[in-house]
């Protein structure tokens, strides 16, 4: 019988919500919770060691801020480079490469010998931060069912919060006074989770089934649904289900201005602007936050005493990463409703720090910023994936993604100086920098919660 008399109304999401979520995901789960894990301890590490490393190597203001910096320029470069790279040559691959990346180049950064060799180094480090996010995000709704999409992508990012925390605990061993210590072996120690997330992918790895089907290659597709119906213990692809897969629509091959241009083609070009612009926001919020709070800190405290407000802060962020899964898949909240809400307390939160009632508030009022914006980042990564198509879902997330990079590179450069006006000015700059991005979510009004992917309608 030919398979197109056979094709109903399913659709590859159908299909994936019939296999439900089993030990093929949990796999997927597992080595890539371990690569979010090192990007947190490599993101907060950097911000560990710089006054060491300044100190050690007698460096200029502008040399220690370039450190913070490159981190994230290197990630500008890394997440435009991950979506293309994830379109074309597929999930699979371009995650396996990535890790090498950022494996080898942490490692390597441990044993550089002066500034700019170190510098370098640590800009791939960067990049590959950058180039793996993104990709691993498309590649985690592609796998899931509608239900589970927004949960899996969460759970994931609690790693990254408790590669953040790892990093302070660390610190209080390695590095105790933030002015001398074994911070060579610190970067080692960091530079292991992306090590353990090479092996279980050499054994666990799998393409993503609807890349394979949107780029024709039906048996390979077919062949990882029913390697998926397995490890989920369900019935293998039915004749109808077979057929679906088989049907899908081609992806046409496009060169990377193409999907880029897509992203600005009328059916996104509103909606993309304000995602750029959300993007750049909780970047500048959340990485200007990370680097600064220590120097915030500082004017109150000693350095073994700014360990331990790291430390307690950083440990109230865990939980930030599993808070979202209560919200986002609530019929009545959702993802959008779920930013719009954490923005709107945020910006509230950037008011009390700038004022700075005594130290106590200002902790807790900085805590609960960085608990928003990681949030923040939680829901705007499954929110971006889903509004795109899958041809161009890496590139758009990318794309996306690439702002925060960027909000977190010029964060140090302007953070500094505002800091060394008055501490409380780069609050002020959290705030203004917040309230815009509350007014333009507020212009958002599609909600990705339950929807099929590539089903977009532009509302607002």
């Amino acid at each position: 019988m030919d398979d197109s008399a056979l094709v109903s109304n399913l659709s590859l999401d159908d299909i994936l919500n019939r296999m439900g979520f089993g030990w093929f995901q949990v796999r997927i789960f597992l080595y890539l919770s371990w690569i979010t894990f090192s990007d947190g301890a490599e993101i907060t590490v950097i911000s560990l060691i710089t006054k060491i490393l300044k100190k050690q190597w007698n460096l200029d203001d502008w040399e220690e801020e370039l450190m913070g910096a490159v981190l994230f320029l290197g990630m500008i470069i890394g997440t435009f480079m991950s979506g293309p790279f994830g379109d074309k040559f597929g999930r699979r691959i371009t995650l396996f490469g990535g890790t090498v990346v950022l494996f080898t180049f942490g490692m390597i950064s441990a044993f550089m010998p002066e500034y700019w060799s170190f510098v370098i180094v640590r800009a791939f480090v960067g990049m590959s931060v950058g180039f793996l996010l993104p990709l691993q995000t498309a590649y985690e709704v592609e796998v899931c069912t509608e239900k589970s999409r927004g949960g899996f992508v969460i759970g994931t990012f609690l790693c990254f919060q408790v590669g953040m925390l790892s990093v302070v605990l660390l610190a209080f061993w390695l590095i105790p006074d933030l002015d001398s210590g074994n911070w060579r072996l610190l970067l080692i120690l960091v530079s292991i989770p992306s090590g353990v997330s090479l092996l279980l992918q050499i054994f666990w790895g799998d393409e993503s089934p609807r890349y394979e089907a949107i780029n024709e290659r039906f048996d390979r597709a077919v062949e990882i649904l029913n390697k998926m119906a397995k490890l989920n213990k369900k019935d293998q692809l039915t004749q109808e289900e077979m057929a679906i897969v088989k049907s899908t629509q081609k992806s046409e091959v496009e060169s990377v201005g193409k999907r880029i241009a897509k992203m600005f083609g009328e059916k996104y070009l509103k909606t993309t602007v304000k995602l750029f612009y959300l993007w750049f926001a909780i970047g500048f919020l959340y990485y200007g936050l990370v680097f600064i709070l220590p120097r915030s800190l500082d004017e109150g405290s000693s350095n073994s005493e700014t360990l331990v407000e790291l430390a307690i802060i950083n440990a109230a962020l865990v939980p930030a990463a599993v808070f979202p899964c209560f919200l986002i898949e609530n019929e009545f909240i959702g993802r959008r409703k779920t930013v719009l809400f954490c923005l709107a307390i945020q910006t509230g939160g950037c008011v009390v720090c700038s004022l700075y009632i005594n130290n106590i508030v200002f902790i807790i009022s900085a805590g609960s910023i960085l608990f928003l914006s990681v949030l923040l980042f939680d829901v705007a990564y499954p929110y971006t994936s889903e509004i795109y198509d899958t041809s161009i879902r890496s590139t758009g997330l990318s794309v996306s993604t690439a702002f925060a990079r960027f909000g977190g590179f010029i964060s140090p450069f302007v953070l500094v100086l505002l800091n060394g006006i008055d501490f409380r000015f780069p609050y002020i700059a959290f705030f203004i920098t917040s309230l815009i991005a509350t007014f333009t979510c507020y212009l958002l009004k599609y909600e990705s919660r339950g929807q099929n992917l590539d089903n977009f309608q532009a509302k607002g």
